[in-house]
């Protein structure tokens, strides 16, 4: 994301969206359904800057609490520390039901 903000994004003078991003850079987003790699996320350029930036936040708490892992663990393997935010994920197993798989049908 650097060099994208160094050579590319001062160059984007007609407005420009950027959409569907790497799982890995927006680990608070929802994935793109049928992508597993893609998150819901778009950001909005003009005149040679960001005007906008925005996501699907994810509400399903396990898959939240996987990223967490996986980041932590990526973290560390490059000698950086690093923890998973409990207190976050609680809140979000409290606030925030996983999603089902199932739908109800009306017949009338």
């Amino acid at each position: 994301m650097i060099y994208f903000r160094r050579l590319f994004e001062p160059k984007l003078i007609q407005p420009t969206f950027l959409i569907d991003y790497p799982l890995s850079l927006s680990p608070l987003a929802k994935k793109k359904p049928g992508q597993e790699r893609v998150v819901e996320r778009f950001e909005a350029f003009a005149g040679g800057m960001e005007i906008a930036n925005a996501f699907t936040e994810l509400n399903d708490p396990l898959d939240q609490r996987e990223r967490f892992i996986q980041q932590a663990k990526d973290k560390q393997a490059e000698g950086e520390s690093s923890t998973v935010d409990e207190d976050f994920l609680l809140a979000m197993e409290h606030v925030c039901r996983p999603p089902a798989d199932s739908a109800l049908a009306s017949t009338g």
